[in-house]
């Protein structure tokens, strides 16, 4: 169950057998069960606590610190509120509970794969990582 700024509690899609309450500055307190903790609790997740969302941002302005661990978490309830609205809203879908918990697990891992300071170094660092002849750009 998790309830946002809205004061509205949610349930969580899975089995609640154990769960953990993350106190966010935006969305208030989350609850995430076990689906969930399960990704949270590993190496991979946890070392985005470590990793800046806006990268050096906060060298101009010392207030806009916050971590892609603290992201993951409010986009794991984003997520889940989206695809819950698409659900009551839209029932025709016939979107399942194995569905909400895909997209909420995609929101919550969407920054795994993110380095330190985000995006600061693409430009320079993603040319130098493609194959020779290959372009990467948008497709028209």
């Amino acid at each position: 169950m998790s309830q946002g700024t809205h004061g509205r509690a949610e349930r969580s899609p899975s089995i609640n057998r154990e769960t953990k309450v993350f106190n966010d500055p935006i969305h208030g307190h989350i609850e995430l069960d076990h689906i969930f903790m399960n990704v949270i609790d590993t190496p991979e997740f946890q070392r985005l606590r470590n990793l800046k969302q806006l990268g050096a941002v906060n060298f101009v302005y010392p207030g806009a610190v916050h971590t892609r661990f603290e992201h993951s978490i409010g986009t794991c309830y984003l997520a889940l509120r989206l695809v819950r609205h698409l659900r009551e809203a839209q029932p025709y879908l016939g979107i399942t509970n194995e569905e909400e918990i895909c997209v909420a697990l995609a929101g919550l891992c969407h920054d795994l794969g993110h380095g330190p300071f985000s995006h600061t170094f693409d430009r320079i660092l993603i040319p130098k990582s493609k194959p020779r002849g290959m372009r990467i750009g948008r497709m028209s």
